[in-house]
């Protein structure tokens, strides 16, 4: 009998052995699926957080881009600006000394602004100075420049916004 005790128990240390390395294999080979299941996120994050870093950096090259745009655009924004300013104050100063006078597009009633009649129409002055007697006076002829000159940095800033939206279209 002990002989049976001792087959029996050779037989359930052998299934026993048996079923420990089939659960050993079996965990072994889910380790390996899952830590190829990592290894194969592992790659995609990898891949994503270079392809962000690729989009990071032609972002960056393309916002350096359009600054260099932005401030070459501002850059002939002011210069414009600025050349508008130097002939508006040089025909100021041409108006101011006498060397510039505007012509004449319309006569004014020197006595009270109303507009000539027919029979007022022959006392109107005949020259061509607007800022003589009877027509523009120094302020009213340095208003009209400036206002011009105002109207002439309008157009330039319209121009230069319309150069950033062109840019931005790009």
């Amino acid at each position: 009998m002990i002989r049976y005790a001792i087959g029996l128990l050779a037989a359930l240390a052998l299934l026993f052995g048996a079923y420990e390395f089939g659960v050993r294999v079996e965990h072994e080979a889910r380790i390996a699926e899952v830590n190829g299941l990592k290894a194969g996120q592992a790659k995609a994050l990898a891949d994503a957080n270079e392809a962000r870093a690729d989009a990071e950096r032609a972002a960056r090259d393309t916002e350096a881009r359009r600054a260099a745009d932005m401030a070459t655009l501002d850059a002939n924004y002011q210069k414009e600006l600025n050349d508008a300013k130097t002939i508006s104050d040089r025909t100021i100063a041409d108006l101011q000394s006498g060397s510039v006078r505007l012509r004449q597009r319309f006569t004014c009633n020197a006595g009270g602004g109303s507009v000539p009649s027919g029979a007022q129409a022959g006392t109107s002055t005949s020259s061509t100075d607007a800022a003589s007697s009877g027509g523009l006076r120094q302020a009213d002829a340095d208003f009209l420049v400036r206002f011009a000159d105002r109207a002439d940095q309008c157009a330039i800033q319209v121009n230069a916004l319309q150069a950033v939206i062109r840019r931005d279209r790009e």
